[in-house]
C-alpha cells in the first residue's frame, strides 16, 4: 500500500482519474501501462516515469479505492474492472501499447490484454511479475472471504503490509474494503475460454528466486499463455521485490528487446 499520489490529470478530463500523472505524452515511441498489486495504488509505480528513456511514456494505472480515487468503490469482479479500464485505455490502442502488472495486476494486465486483442489493438509486449499463470491452482487458501482477524493475520504471514497498517484498527478499517475487494478480483476470477495459447504477443514473466507465494513452475506456465515469445527472469529476493533495481533493469532488458525486434 502507498500514499496519496502525486499530481493528478486535470479534473475536466472524463477519464483522469485513471491517469493519476496525467495521459502519456503524443511523442513517446511505446506507452507502459502499469498494474499494481493488491491495496497498492499508481504511486508505487512513480519511481519508474522517466527511468527507461523518452521514448517510454510510463504511465500508472490508477483503480478505484485508493490515492486520489480513495472516496470511490472498488471492483470486486474482474469482468467489470476490465470493461471499466478497457473504456480508459482503448483510445491509446493506436499506438504502440505494453502492459506491466505485478501480483494482483499481473492477472488484470493479462486479462486487459485480452479485451484489448479483441477490441482494439493487441498489446506489443505483457510483463507479468509475482504471480502464477492463470488455470495454476492456487496454494493458499483464499483471502477475501475470512474473518477480519484471520483475513489481517494472513497478510502479516505473506508481508509486504506496513505494521502501522497491521496493528492500527482504525488503519485496518480503513483498508480493509479495498484489500478484500482487490483478492476477491483474483480469487474469483475464472480462466478465460478457450484454453491458451490465446495471446500472440511476447510475455515477461518476472519473479523471486525465494518467493514462497509464487514459486518458478508458476511463473514458467505464462509461456502457455501465447504464441509468442517468452522469456522468464528470476531476481533476487521474495514476493516484493518492486521497488528493487534489479526489476527495473529486468523491465528496462524486455522494453529495449521489443524496440530492437520492431
Amino acid at each position: 500500500m502507498t500514499g496519496l499520489a502525486g499530481q493528478a490529470a486535470q479534473p475536466d478530463d472524463p477519464g483522469s482519474g485513471w491517469f493519476p500523472f496525467g495521459r502519456p505524452a503524443p511523442d513517446a515511441d511505446l506507452v507502459l501501462l502499469c498494474l499494481p498489486f493488491a491495496g497498492g495504488g499508481a504511486a508505487q509505480y512513480r519511481h519508474w516515469i522517466g527511468a527507461f528513456g523518452p521514448q517510454v511514456a510510463v504511465t500508472p494505472l490508477q483503480l478505484p479505492g485508493r490515492e486520489n480515487r480513495f472516496g470511490e468503490p472498488p471492483y470486486h469482479r474482474m469482468d467489470d474492472l476490465v470493461t471499466a479500464l478497457l473504456g480508459a485505455v482503448a483510445p491509446l490502442a493506436p499506438r504502440r501499447l505494453a502492459l506491466f502488472g505485478y501480483s494482483m495486476g499481473a492477472i488484470i494486465a493479462y486479462r486487459l490484454a485480452l479485451a484489448l486483442r479483441v477490441t482494439a489493438a493487441e498489446p506489443r509486449l505483457l510483463m507479468v511479475a509475482a504471480h502464477r499463470a492463470p488455470g495454476v491452482k492456487r496454494r493458499a487458501a483464499k483471502l477475501h472471504d475470512l474473518p477480519s482477524e484471520a483475513f489481517w493475520a494472513a497478510l502479516e504471514r505473506m508481508g509486504g503490509t506496513p505494521a502501522m497498517v497491521l496493528h492500527s484498527p482504525e488503519m485496518r478499517q480503513l483498508f480493509e474494503p479495498v484489500l478484500r475487494a482487490d483478492f476477491a478480483l483474483v480469487e474469483t476470477c475464472a480462466a478465460p475460454t478457450p484454453p491458451q495459447p490465446i495471446l500472440d504477443l511476447p510475455i515477461a514473466a518476472f519473479g523471486g528466486r525465494s518467493d514462497p507465494i509464487v514459486v518458478e513452475p508458476d511463473l514458467a506456465a505464462w509461456q502457455a499463455c501465447t504464441t509468442g515469445p517468452f522469456a522468464l527472469s528470476l531476481l533476487p529476493g521474495g514476493h516484493f521485490v518492486l521497488a528493487g533495481e534489479d526489476l527495473r533493469r529486468a523491465v528496462d532488458h524486455a522494453l529495449r528487446r521489443l524496440s530492437a525486434d520492431k
